[in-house]
């Protein structure tokens, strides 16, 4: 018996190319079920149903041995579309996939069926089973899926899942080391972007700190995982060469990402910002987030999720005197905000705007999302609206 094993192992390795085949006694053939689709048998040779896209069968296999001279053949078909409707098969596209894991049995005269799937339940597209299966000592079967995705939003997360099924039971069981998957940890910078300009007023202003504060009661920042920053804009100081964001007087970072980790230190921080009551450069005071979002060393990581709010009344003042541009109040640097506004969302900043007082909700919805997905909380005195 071991010698037939032996030449039974060659024959597999000769047929590489995911179909397995023998003419040995206790198994005749062994093939992808998608080829027994209507017919008895792979043929000898020549093109087999060119139009059916291969499950790669065979990609990875074990010998499992049973009672007696009997042995079992575990194969794996990562390329399989759905093991349930075998005739709808197409593996063309490796994030469709499943996959699939079969057992093929021996005897005399050969079982049927001679394949069945044994594919840890539930299966997802792009799992892609087969892609590894392993028989153990005990003869208990590993089969692993590296890209079997896990939902950790933000993220999609694919730490590689393997699962075990012992002998003489139907149920698969995840190993020590899928048991112990968990999401991995999803820290967040987030930056409030405070209008300072003099339209605000200063009781609209002590209300937008006052939100501010009981927004980030939410957050636990002692440890580090939620880190926020605050940010206070109004002029825009130019000179003839031109004076970068981070010498600017008027655009400035009140409290940087990360500095407080004590919710009382940060709150008498924020109380302590005064209203600077100068003109409204948003588009300006939305690259310097940018700045300050990319100063932190996480910044590149996928694991931390990053967002602005930005708190303003969405008009223009000039010489004391509110200015109206077209049938819209706005920003000084109106011209570039569209541009801003693309550019820190390109970047996977989540925004949300906040309006304040009597504000222009038309350049709110330019300065978060064209299509305003998000809710915009508009403050008027004490009361506060949802659009």
């Amino acid at each position: 018996m071991a010698s037939k094993i032996v030449v039974f192992t060659t024959l597999l390795g000769c047929c590489w190319c995911y179909n397995i085949e023998t003419n040995g006694r206790y198994i005749k053939y062994i093939q992808s079920p998608i080829l027994s689709i209507g017919v008895e048998r792979v043929p000898d040779s020549g093109p087999v149903f060119p139009e059916i896209t291969p499950s790669y069968f065979g990609y990875d296999f074990q010998l499992r041995p049973g009672p007696g001279q009997t042995f079992s053949v575990i194969a794996g078909a990562p390329k399989t579309s759905d093991a349930r409707r075998l005739s709808s098969q197409d593996g063309s596209n490796s994030l469709s996939t499943t996959g699939d894991v079969l057992t093929c049995r021996s005897g005399f005269p050969p079982p049927s069926p001679l394949c069945s799937s044994i594919v840890p339940q539930p299966v997802s597209p792009g799992d892609n089973y087969g892609l590894n299966v392993e028989v153990g000592r005990d003869s208990t079967l590993h089969a692993c899926s590296p890209t079997k995705e896990q939902s950790c939003p933000p993220v999609q997360y694919s730490p590689g899942f393997c699962y075990r099924r012992r002998r003489n039971r139907a149920e698969w069981e995840a190993d020590p080391r899928t048991q112990e998957l968990a999401c991995p940890p999803i820290n967040l910078d987030l930056i409030f972007l405070l209008d300072g300009s003099e339209s605000v007023g200063p009781v609209n202003f002590e209300t937008v700190k006052d939100w501010t504060v009981n927004v980030s009661r939410s957050f636990d920042i002692r440890d580090g995982s939620t880190r926020i920053g605050v940010v206070q804009y109004s002029h825009l100081d130019v000179d003839r060469n031109g004076r970068p964001l981070a010498r600017q007087r008027n655009i400035v970072t009140e409290i940087e990402l990360g500095a407080q980790n004590n919710f009382n230190d940060f709150t008498r921080a924020v109380e302590g910002i005064k209203l600077q009551a100068f003109t409204t450069y948003t588009a300006h005071a939305l690259n310097k987030t940018v700045d300050d979002f990319e100063s932190s060393p996480r910044f590149g990581n996928s694991s931390t999720a990053k967002v602005l709010i930005l708190l303003t009344d969405g008009k223009l003042l000039h010489g004391g005197e509110l200015h109206m541009h077209s049938i819209f109040y706005r920003s000084d640097d109106q011209a570039y905000l569209a541009d801003s506004a693309n550019y820190v969302r390109s970047l996977g900043i989540t925004t949300f705007s906040v309006g304040v007082g009597d504000i222009n909700i038309n350049e709110l919805r330019v300065r978060k999302a064209s299509s305003c997905v998000r809710i915009c909380f508009i403050f008027n005195g004490a009361n506060v609206q949802y659009k």
